[in-house]
């Protein structure tokens, strides 16, 4: 709902630049969810989604886009939908009792994915991302926050942030010109009042109400 806000905010100022003219912004969190289940909605319309659970393409049911558990316990993530993918994902598992071609029969998925599972668990979360790590099989570990900020890729980009102490997202999206910053973090309720009626011209009594 907020991302939806904003977008409407930033439209209606680009309009009213060009037309002079300004209109009333309608965003509500409802139409934020609907909007991120449009390719579901429509592929029900076109009778290529079940709802019933497990049972579609994306929802856990197709075994080359769910995710599986590791000898450590850890899991990874396959989104291998296109076939050169698929390829690419039988190749690195060392998988001979799978085809490439049968990607979408169906019938076999069930088969498909033991056979995966069964591979998959041979191994620690880990080394199959060593494994994938330069491939283009669509394969990644899934990792917990703590690891999601030590993460390698994430450092080399800068994705997190340190303020006063506390380790959290960075602002985005980033600006060739503009630099994004965080003043600081949320502060202990009343400790800054003076400055709130300061910069707003209040008195404390307006927060004694």
């Amino acid at each position: 709902g907020g991302m939806h806000l904003a977008l409407g905010i930033v439209s209606g100022l680009i309009n009213s630049i060009k037309t002079g003219k300004g209109q009333v912004i309608d965003a509500a969190m409802i139409d934020g969810s609907l909007s991120l289940m449009t390719l579901f909605f429509s592929l029900k319309e076109m009778n290529h989604w079940k709802d019933e659970r497990e049972s579609n393409l994306l929802d856990g049911y197709a075994p080359f886009y769910d995710t599986y558990e590791c000898s450590d316990g850890k899991f990874i993530s396959i989104g291998s939908l296109e076939p050169k993918f698929f390829e690419e994902l039988i190749k690195k598992l060392n998988i001979n009792t799978i085809q490439p071609s049968d990607q979408y029969k169906v019938e076999q998925w069930p088969f498909f994915k033991e056979e995966i599972r069964s591979k998959i668990i041979q191994k620690t979360r880990d080394e199959w991302s060593d494994i994938f790590k330069d491939s283009d099989a669509c394969v990644s570990p899934i990792l917990s926050l703590k690891e999601a900020a030590e993460c390698k890729h994430n450092i080399a980009r800068e994705s997190f942030i340190d303020i006063d102490g506390f380790n959290q997202p960075a602002p985005s999206p980033r600006f060739s010109d503009s630099k994004l910053e965080i003043k600081h973090n949320a502060v202990e309720t009343g400790s800054d009042i003076d400055s709130v009626c300061k910069e707003f011209n209040l008195s404390k009594d307006f927060f004694n109400r």
